[in-house]
């Protein structure tokens, strides 16, 4: 039979302390053991390591399980990043995807340690646009995003190697490491010049990050985000699933390694996929 298996999941933390938590990862292969892994930060943008099992309750159906172990990594101080947010703003966008999008990227800008990591937003459609350079000032950057209209039709080129605003032309002046976060619900218009993206990405050391809203991962940005150290998304439909996102490669790239939660489950129970987060 199949089991479809899954976590709901408190963090126990006060408001003050719990800022944004990404569960991913989530790995039934020993079931029913559990594992699952998960970025937890503060307010601040600093990841929360001191964990334990008593911080979390786990239920299966309304039924409290054990939580047999957290593993957290050592705290070290947060990586700075340069980080491009590249947003599709093409007319498929104005059906409500504008918004799913919107609220990933204020989710990155809040996540962004203060005063230590850039950040820039472009946007595309038929053309590209600057809407913001490179700044850690944070009011600036979600200004920016509540800004973005949809319009026009959709040119991977112009998202990425286009003059005057492509992602790879604003990323070239970020200090710090560089990230590439790419969204989009529509497919190009004709072919990108996926192998030019990737060339300039790699003498970059940049890793493009690609999420599509609503749809399958072209093949173009499943290249892009391998070639470059990235990953990629897809089939996102919801503002929390692009947020938990953002969040989940927000963490990869300024912490590096993610705390992990086993469990234990009834085998004979099937379970119903929902995550509770505080905040």
């Amino acid at each position: 039979m199949k089991k479809s298996i899954m976590l709901i999941l408190f963090l126990c933390y006060g408001v003050a302390m719990c800022q944004s938590i990404s569960l991913f990862d989530i790995d039934a292969s020993d079931f029913p053991t559990m594992r699952a892994k998960f970025f937890a930060f503060d307010k601040d943008g600093k990841q929360i390591t001191n964990l334990s099992p008593s911080d979390f309750e786990l239920k299966e159906n309304g039924i409290t399980r054990t939580i047999t172990d957290i593993s957290c990594p050592a705290q070290k101080p947060p990586e700075a990043l340069s980080s491009v947010l590249v947003m599709d703003v093409s007319g498929s966008m104005a059906s409500g995807n504008i918004h799913i999008a919107k609220e990933a990227a204020r989710a990155w800008i809040d996540a962004l340690p203060l005063g230590i990591s850039d950040c820039a937003i472009t946007a595309f459609d038929g053309m590209n646009y600057l809407i913001q350079d490179f700044t850690t000032d944070k009011t600036k950057l979600i200004n920016a995003v509540n800004s973005l209209f949809a319009r026009g039709t959709t040119n991977y080129n112009a998202a990425m190697i286009d003059s005057m605003a492509g992602g790879l032309l604003i990323s070239k002046n970020g200090k710090n490491k560089r990230v590439i976060v790419f969204l989009t619900d529509g497919l190009p218009n004709f072919e990108p010049n996926t192998s030019q993206i990737i060339t300039e990405a790699k003498s970059q050391n940049l890793s493009i990050y690609c999420i599509t809203i609503n749809m399958r991962c072209p093949d173009c940005l499943i290249d892009m985000s391998n070639e470059t150290g990235g990953q990629w998304f897809e089939y996102v439909s919801t503002k929390e699933q692009a947020r938990k996102i953002y969040l989940q490669i927000y963490g990869l790239n300024l912490v590096g390694n993610p705390a992990q939660l086993n469990g234990q489950v009834n085998p004979l129970v099937l379970i119903q996929k929902k995550i509770w987060i505080c905040y």
